[in-house]
């Protein structure tokens, strides 16, 4: 007689993008956590599945585009946009056969186009906009999130944390751009025409993050509109190096994702929120 199938566990396949640390669940096939269950359900894992993830994608078949990525920060909330995600659900889904080297991934933020290089992933994230100056030092750019950028001289040598949080939390600031609740912070310094340091405070992550993906677009917008820098451009994270561009009106984003591992998570404990079929 053969085996009774676990029902009690869960594949979760963890990812590196530039030192971002992020964990899907493939639904591909099946539903795994019911729709009412997925925050309680991240924020438990992302406590207890031992790689700290910075936040957890859900991947799925749409209606139209060849994949869907769902995006949920490590404290629960569902986020439109992850631009380091895009090349990780990128390189999962190309490894297990669900799309080619060049794809469409439908994301809250709409439908983004991928293509699988000789080690990197390039990703259309589409039109940043929204841009203001708020001061000659502080700008605003939304880039499928919202984002501070704040110009720096000594990156290195500031406390990054304190510093992007003194914004991140000031209310009259995000409320008057409209975004009082996740408005992420980049700190830059400028390299050179082609090179700019970036340090970004992820909202809902609540840290300094090793990459943002969408921070290093928005950073690379800002610099770009103000002719500081030009395309392409080299966005050195604490995690790596990514490669910002611009195709028309679109930003176009460059850079690895590679597989740390997989585990089968117990989900014995967390029942209540999951719908584990055979």
């Amino acid at each position: 007689m053969a085996a009774k199938k676990d029902t009690k566990k869960i594949k979760l396949t963890f990812m590196n993008a530039v030192g971002n640390r992020l964990v899907i669940v493939d639904e591909y096939f099946q539903t795994l956590i019911e729709e009412k269950a997925k925050n309680d359900f991240v924020r438990e894992v992302s406590k207890s599945c031992g790689f700290d993830p910075d936040s957890i994608l859900f991947l799925s078949r749409p209606g139209k585009g060849n994949i869907m990525m769902r995006i949920f920060d490590r404290d629960g909330t569902e986020e439109t946009m992850c631009g380091n995600g895009l090349r990780c659900i990128a390189r999962y889904a190309f490894l297990n056969h669900y799309i080619g080297k060049k794809a469409c991934i439908r994301i809250l933020d709409g439908i983004k186009t991928v293509q699988l290089l000789k080690g990197n992933i390039r990703t259309n994230l589409g039109i940043t906009k929204q841009f203001c100056c708020i001061n000659p030092e502080l700008h605003f750019a939304y880039s499928g999130l919202p984002h501070l950028v704040l110009f720096t001289e000594n990156l290195e040598e500031i406390d990054a944390e304190k510093v992007a949080k003194s914004y991140r939390y000031n209310k009259e600031l995000t409320s008057k751009l409209g975004y009082p609740n996740n408005m992420h912070v980049n700190l830059i310094e400028i390299i050179d025409r082609h090179t700019i340091k970036i340090k970004t405070y992820e909202a809902c992550v609540e840290r300094i993050t090793q990459s943002c993906g969408t921070g290093a677009v928005a950073s690379a917008f800002v610099v770009a509109k103000l002719d500081e820098c030009d395309f392409p451009l080299k966005i050195i994270n604490p995690g790596g190096i990514l490669i910002a561009d611009k195709e028309g009106e679109n930003m176009i984003l460059t850079g690895p994702a590679e597989i740390v591992g997989n585990v089968e998570y117990d989900v014995s404990k967390l029942i209540k929120y999951s719908k584990l079929r055979a």
